[in-house]
């Protein structure tokens, strides 16, 4: 009941704003509602930017009390070092003194509550007031904080045990001149008494608040009666833990003191932790402004009174003619007859009282056209063939035209209700009926295809369409509608629809070919391209079954067909044509003997067929129609064969021979292509085999060549050691002695004969220092260590000490190359690069640097700022003194994996950068096998040595001159293999073999002899894995070092 009141109280609302009267009041709602919302708007601005200066007023205060707090605090703490340092004094102060300076200080600061001095240890040295002297303070936070460091301390508010009251200490740290800690000055402030000392104040509601580290009220002014737990202020202040952080705050918050709200401004006091508080009650803040709205609000009410009575005069003088002017525009809606209103104003209604009675007259005129009307469409309806049709709001038949009764051969009476269905195609009645009835009920408009059969038992296809008649409520009252006959239109329809389809096959058999023509372009997999062209065999043709072959020239007379796919094939008709030859008697068997298309519409029918296991298969799969299309490549040879069946008799078309065709092409040059595919990927199979073992080849031939510059490179050395060695050990101290005696000569001879003598030492000793500087030349002693950056120090000593030039080096630790002949060919060719900055550069200084240029890569630079050179214009081989030119330095580079790189330009001088592998070859040592030589010939071990070296994965370790020596040299370099010769001097290889394999068994003990055969089954006897021969297969030998040689091959 109350939900229909409520809808009925906004219905009458709807319906009173829709008169002229609520049109009016909504008027003055819309000019009087944006006067108030704008005077609302005003006022909260108002109100904001009131409260917007109150709360920056307030910040200010806040500062400024947090200001004077934090001053407050500096003058005590200041009064506190004046008293620790008269305590401290080097004449101590007598009690009465200190005492007196406790009570001054008191007096100096009203709210002082007590003063203490306190010792090191934490207990009472004095005290003013009647504190116990010697009182254990040491748990107190202020004694924790100072003795951990801290200058000063300021703690929270807390009850004083002496007074009762809140109260905070102020403690101050003392020290001595030397900074020793001396004491504590504490000073006890009675919260209560700093209103005296702390004079700001604000009017009108307005409070300043100092608050502690714990949240806790110290002091408000004006001052207001506080209890312990109201001072507590973090709940009631939520953003007080901001302003304690050290952050200012600004809020309106209620304030329990008062029972009113405030805003508030806090300020942190950032020195202690504290913080300072300005606020002012809303009341007195807003009281003036409320004041102001008062006298606005009456005036705008009065406005509101005078506006009303003015409506409701105006809106009675409209209201109450138009209400007139209804009852006549209803009575002359029903006929009535009446004298014209008579509305004299407003002019509005007067023009509208007189536009009502010239509507009436003009009613009347189209009243009588539309009857004229009617009748002129009924005689349109009766020309049309099959004319128009009416009928009532039931959907039963009242009218037809006399063409279509005669199409009916049924009378007016007779084809009424539903009578005229009884024309109709027996199947098309119930569609038509139940769509009827739908457009009955629901009123839509009414448009069927129907057949309906005419006297002479023709069919016409007759279009109807309708639509329903409505009253003025919207009320169907009758359906009204026409008949066309369209069955010539139906007829030309379906032919278009035919051709269509055909067309549409057309192109979907061209859309198929166009497909499989882009993969084959594309390179597409080979067999999936069969299965594609299978498929579209049989759905272009229509076809049942598809296949195709490939033909195989090499077997048989003729060659033979091989099944390479097909759609539709059991296993068994799969197996019995997976291979077909020319004398076969199937279709695909006379395509392969004649070359041409074979063609059949009946295989039951086929002579050549008849009697053959072919025909049976066919019968047996289910096959009576067939046709094969030879594929023939570009060239003119059968490739292969292309197949499709049918279930029934068939016979082909002139668009399925074209796209047999065109099957047939694609299908050929897709097997030519696997064909052309399959001699490429053999081709580059072979060529890939041969470039893989010529790569082979190069590798080993390579990696020989390296092995051969580093031999060649060590040999190099060792000749150079040797004649070092043969200039200081000979030739240097045959010098030596012939100065020696010639020095004795000289002194016994006569004086004419002094001079030459005197010559002749000289000589003697520019020949030892030549000789001398020549053997350090050849080989520095430094070398022979194995460290790269010692020997590049000597180098760069000698370099200043023979030629006169500074050499700044820079090296890095842990960069010198593990193996002795790139450590040498990196220290000629630095010495070599320096000899040409001293015979080209013109520069008596150059740097040599010494880094790692990526991860395991040495860079070896030498840089000069000298003339610089073009380097197009470097001559291939080098002509300093030693030899060693770059051509030579670059290719011996290149053969130990690196590089040299030459920057230079005339005018801005040269660098030189060596670029080594540093790990590579360590690496590669480490998978090398370990093998020490035993054989008393030098020449022997030297040969040996360089043919190891020249192999990858052998490593020759040492050299034994004899038995003995080859045994402790396994003992102490624990080899992998050893070469061992038989006859030796002092104990020879069978001996020596023996002891060997008895204690280390592990080790492969190779004999070796001049001759084949020989002691070699004596070495086999004493512990030896393999026998070779020297002269014999060098391959041999090294088969044998790697573990895959007989045990006796002399080769």
């Amino acid at each position: 009941m109350d939900q229909k009141r409520n809808i009925f109280s906004i219905h009458n609302g709807y319906r009173f704003f829709s008169t002229v009267r609520g049109r009016l009041a909504f008027l003055l709602l819309a000019v009087l509602a944006p006067i108030l919302i704008v005077q609302v708007l005003i006022y909260r601005e108002r109100f904001e930017m009131h409260r917007r200066t109150e709360l920056k007023a307030s910040m200010e205060m806040a500062r400024a009390a947090a200001e004077t707090f934090q001053e407050l605090i500096k003058d005590l703490l200041n009064q506190e070092l004046t008293i620790g340092l008269a305590l401290t004094s080097s004449q101590p102060l007598p009690p009465e003194d200190i005492h007196r300076l406790f009570t001054q200080t008191e007096t100096m600061y009203p709210y002082l509550l007590d003063i203490l001095w306190v010792s090191p240890a934490g207990r009472i040295i004095a005290a003013s007031g009647n504190r116990p002297v010697d009182t254990d303070v040491s748990d107190r936070p202020f004694f924790g904080e100072i003795t951990s460091g801290s200058e000063w301390s300021i703690s929270d508010l807390s009850i004083s045990e002496e007074s009762g009251f809140p109260a905070f200490t102020v403690s101050r740290a003392i020290r001595d001149p030397r900074e020793a800690f001396s004491g504590i000055v504490v000073f006890t402030v009675l919260a209560a008494n700093l209103d005296s000392v702390f004079p700001i104040e604000r009017q009108a509601g307005g409070a300043i608040t100092i608050i502690d580290g714990s949240g806790r009220a110290v002091i408000r002014n004006p001052k207001v009666h506080w209890n312990w737990e109201s001072r507590s202020l973090l709940n009631r202040i939520p953003s007080l833990r901001a302003a304690l952080a050290g952050s200012e705050v600004t809020e309106a918050i209620g304030d329990a003191t008062d029972n009113e709200k405030h805003i508030f401004a806090l300020a942190p006091i950032r020195s202690i932790g504290w913080a300072a508080g300005a606020s002012r009650s809303e009341d007195h803040l807003f009281a003036p402004i409320f004041t102001l709205l008062g006298r606005h609000a009456m005036m705008f009410s009065l406005v509101v009174f005078l506006s009303a009575v003015v409506f409701f005069r105006i809106s009675s003088s409209i209201s109450n003619p138009l209400k007139r002017l209804q009852s006549h525009a209803l009575a002359l809606g029903k006929g009535e007859a009446k004298s014209p209103l008579d509305v004299k104003s407003p002019r509005e209604l007067l023009d509208l009282s007189q536009a009502l009675d010239f509507m009436a007259k003009e009613l009347n005129l189209k009243i009588e056209a539309l009857a004229e009307s009617e009748n002129r469409y009924r005689m349109m309806g009766e020309i049309l063939p099959y004319g128009v049709w009416l009928c009532d709001s039931d959907g039963r038949a009242e009218y037809v035209s006399p063409s279509f009764l005669e199409l009916l051969d049924m009378s007016q009476e007779e084809q009424n209700g539903f009578g005229w269905t009884k024309r109709l195609v027996p199947e098309d009645v119930e569609p038509m009926m139940k769509k009827w009835l739908h457009c009955v009920q629901t009123g839509t408009s009414w448009e069927h295809e129907h057949r309906i059969i005419d006297r002479n038992g023709k069919i016409h296809i007759v279009l109807s369409r309708g639509l329903p008649v409505k009253d003025k409520s919207g009320r169907i009252k009758k359906w009204a509608g026409i008949n066309l006959d369209i069955t010539d239109r139906k007829h030309a329809e379906l032919e278009r629809e035919e051709l269509m389809k055909q067309l549409k096959a057309e192109l979907d058999a061209a859309r198929h070919l166009q497909q499989i023509s882009t993969q084959l372009i594309q390179a597409g997999d080979i067999q999936t391209l069969y299965e594609q062209l299978l498929d579209t065999a049989v759905a272009i043709l229509q076809a049942d079954f598809a296949s195709i072959q490939i033909l195989y020239p090499d077997r048989g007379a003729t060659g033979e067909l091989r099944l390479l796919g097909n759609r539709g094939f059991d296993a068994q008709a799969a197996e019995f044509w997976e291979w077909v030859s020319a004398d076969s008697r199937s279709a695909c068997g006379i395509a392969l003997s004649t070359g041409q298309r074979v063609f059949t519409a009946d295989v039951r029918r086929c002579d050549f067929m008849a009697g053959s296991e072919d025909l049976a298969m066919y019968i047996e799969t289910g096959i009576l129609a067939v046709q094969t299309t030879p594929l023939i490549s570009r060239s003119g040879t059968v490739l292969g064969m292309f197949s499709t069946h049918w279930r029934e008799p068939h016979e082909l078309s002139e668009r399925e021979l074209r796209m047999l065709d065109v099957l047939a092409r694609q299908a050929a040059d897709l097997i030519e292509r696997s064909q052309t595919l399959e001699s490429v990927k053999s081709l580059n199979e072979t060529l890939e085999q041969q470039v893989a073992e010529r790569t082979k080849l190069a590798e080993d031939r390579a990696k020989q060549l390296q092995a051969m510059v580093s031999e060649l490179t060590l040999t190099e050395q060792r000749e150079r050691r040797r004649l070092a060695e043969i200039l200081h050990d000979h030739l240097q101290q045959l010098l030596v002695a012939a100065k020696m005696n010639c020095e004795v000569l000289s002194a016994r001879i006569g004086a004419e004969l002094k001079p030459a003598a005197e010559n002749v030492i000289g000589l003697i000793a520019q020949s030892i220092q030549t000789s001398r500087s020549l053997t350090a030349e050849l080989s520095p002693s430094v070398l022979r260590e194995g460290r790269l950056s010692a020997a590049l120090e000597w180098l760069a000593g000698w370099m200043q000490e023979t030629h006169g030039i500074r050499v700044d080096l820079k090296t890095e630790r842990g960069m010198d190359p593990e193996r002795e002949d790139a450590t040498i060919l990196l220290f000629q060719s630095v010495r070599e690069l320096l000899f040409n900055v001293v015979k080209h550069a013109a520069v008596k200084s150059a740097r040599v640097e010494m880094s790692e240029d990526e991860k395991n890569v040495l860079r070896l630079s030498v840089i000069d700022e000298g003339s610089g050179f073009a380097p197009d214009t470097i001559r291939e081989k080098g002509q300093s003194g030693t030899g060693f030119g770059l051509f030579s330095i670059r290719e011996r580079l290149a053969l130990m994996g690196g590089r040299l790189e030459v920057e230079s330009s005339p005018g801005s001088g040269s660098c030189f950068s060596l670029v080594v592998p540093l790990q590579k070859a360590a690496e590669e040592d480490e998978k090398k096998i370990r093998v020490l030589l035993a054989d008393d010939h030098s020449v022997v071990r030297r040969g040996l040595t360089f043919f190891l070296d020249s192999h990858s994965g052998i490593e020759v370790i040492g050299e034994a001159s004899d038995g003995e020596a080859a045994v402790r040299m396994a003992r102490e370099m624990s080899p992998e293999v050893i070469l061992m010769d038989i006859d030796m001097p002092d104990m020879d290889g069978l001996e020596a073999t023996r002891i060997i394999h008895s204690e280390f068994p592990h080790i492969r003990i190779i004999g070796l002899s001049m001759s084949p055969g020989g002691k070699g089954d004596e070495m086999i006897e004493a512990g030896a894995s393999a026998y070779v021969s020297k002269s014999g297969d060098p391959d041999v030998l090294i088969a044998a070092i790697r573990g895959k040689g007989n045990r006796n091959s002399s080769g």
